[in-house]
């Protein structure tokens, strides 16, 4: 079905905030630059039969590997909402775009696959083939982006955010035209340095 299962990948991230209103405090411009990676792998297997008459038949098993890794440099650009900027614990919630860089040279989408066919034509004695090899399913964007959103708690300078990037369109599979996409759901650690630099 050309998903692959979710992959997990670590994040390190800096970036600026300018508190837009000084006196409330409830409201912040931010930029930053993250680094990521993801590796994923998904493993299929099966076997599909065509037979069209005693004289005319074949059964082929197949097994095949898909994977892709990357890196990425993602630049966010976003505004923060202090829901409760008095309080000791504050809460916030973010809001803004995402547009992201890959730093693989050729970065694609293979697929390692093995498959061994068996039948006959022409009622001939049943004959045996075995194929297998490497292709390239997919060529990945060298730069896309998307919407992102966030909401996350504040003690002191300390911060933990649940954020989710809108997955973006990278490029389509070859020979089926269906749309490939990558978002983000991301759990992070931030820590404030002085007013204006965070790091996560």
């Amino acid at each position: 079905n050309n998903h692959f299962s979710t992959g997990l990948s670590t994040v390190a991230a800096i970036g600026v905030l300018y508190n837009i209103t000084p006196y409330s405090g409830k409201f912040s411009l931010g930029l930053s630059a993250d680094y990521s990676t993801y590796n994923v792998t998904e493993n299929k297997s099966g076997t599909v039969g065509h037979f069209y008459s005693q004289n005319f038949y074949d059964t082929t098993s197949y097994s095949e590997r898909l994977h892709s890794s990357n890196a990425f440099v993602t630049l966010k650009l976003f505004l923060v909402y202090v829901v409760n900027p008095y309080a000791r614990v504050k809460f916030y919630v973010k809001g803004g775009i995402w547009y992201s860089f890959s730093v693989t040279k050729d970065a694609e989408i293979y697929s390692d696959y093995t498959a061994t066919t068996i039948g006959t034509v022409n009622g001939l004695p049943p004959t045996t083939s075995i194929q297998s090899g490497r292709s390239s399913l997919l060529s990945i964007s060298k730069s896309f982006g998307n919407i992102l959103t966030a909401g996350g708690v504040r003690i002191g300078k300390s911060q933990l955010e649940l954020g989710y990037g809108l997955p973006s369109f990278t490029g389509r599979f070859n020979g089926t035209g269906t749309k490939y996409k990558i978002g983000a759901i991301s759990l992070t650690y931030g820590y404030l340095f002085g007013k204006h630099i965070s790091v996560q």
